[in-house]
């Protein structure tokens, strides 16, 4: 999709809608994409970026070593958003209380997102790691489902699905490095559905109009995820950690039990376990 088909995708799903009118014209009216009126949604900005930073990306994803170039597309069950909730900052200490006594998830935070994907990362405990990609959103069964869209290196498939934990995770191969960053950075700025209902219906008008307005609430690229690069995207000199070594857990014996004991019970004993009837039975 070229430019000028995102930006026309953008004003088609903004311009219906009263409260985003304003929000249409200003997109359509963009040339150069210098204001900062847009947030991360503005197609210019974004599109001047990934032409800027391709090649360094490029550059930093090339594994020295021998593991393959992987794309992960990683969320969880807990981290959803209910329909109309995107673009809201958090909820009250009341509403967390209540969707806890229903069993409901309690609310998707960005932050935490990045939290529990560093997490994953650092488990691995592998200096050669990197990974870059967006934070994002897929829209499915009434609700928004907040993860990753990532482009992996320097770790196997096989290790990935060893560190995060359960959740729906989709690990690809890459052949093309340049090709999948550029198709990962259009991607995350596109409204979708979560698979496999994109191939079945379509993305519902509303819920394009609430995921452009949730890009347009944000600054430029704070949905940008990096691991294992500063931020000019220059590898960082890391060294393995070392490892603890954790002992057998030992467990004191239980004299104060030792009475109790089966083979220790006085003479005459009326227990189950010594043939008798039970401490409870009645004559």
């Amino acid at each position: 999709m070229t430019l000028e088909q995102r930006r026309q995708e953008i004003v088609s799903a903004l311009g219906k809608d009263a409260n985003t009118r304003e929000l249409s014209e200003r997109i359509e009216r963009c040339k150069k994409g210098r204001c900062r009126r847009c947030g991360d949604l503005c197609p210019v900005k974004a599109s001047k970026w990934a032409d800027e930073n391709i090649t360094k990306l490029v550059d930093l994803m090339a594994s020295p070593g021998s593991e393959p170039v992987l794309q992960l597309h990683y969320t969880r069950e807990s981290w959803s958003r209910r329909s109309g909730e995107l673009g809201l900052p958090g909820l009250s200490l009341y509403e967390k209380q209540e969707r806890r006594a229903k069993h409901e998830p309690v609310f998707a935070n960005r932050d935490g997102v990045v939290k529990a994907l560093r997490r994953a990362f650092d488990k691995l405990n592998e200096p050669k790691v990197v990974a870059i990609g967006m934070i994002d959103a897929w829209y499915g069964y009434k609700s928004w489902k907040i993860g990753g869209s990532l482009i992996v290196a320097g770790i196997a498939k096989s290790a990935l699905y060893d560190a995060f934990p359960a959740g729906e995770m989709l690990i690809e191969p890459v052949s093309n490095i340049r090709k999948s960053v550029r198709e990962l950075l259009a991607r995350s700025r596109r409204p979708k559905l979560m698979p496999p209902l994109d191939a079945v219906e379509e993305m519902p008008r509303s819920r394009q109009q609430e995921y452009f307005a949730w890009l347009a609430g944000m600054t430029p690229n704070e949905r940008l995820f990096r691991y294992g690069c500063d931020g000019h995207f220059n590898r960082l000199l890391r060294t393995k950690r070392p490892e603890k070594p954790r002992g057998k857990k030992r467990h004191p014996y239980p004299r104060w039990l030792e009475p109790n004991m089966f083979g220790n019970h006085p003479n005459g004993c009326e227990c189950r376990a010594c043939g008798g009837l039970g401490k409870y039975h009645r004559r």
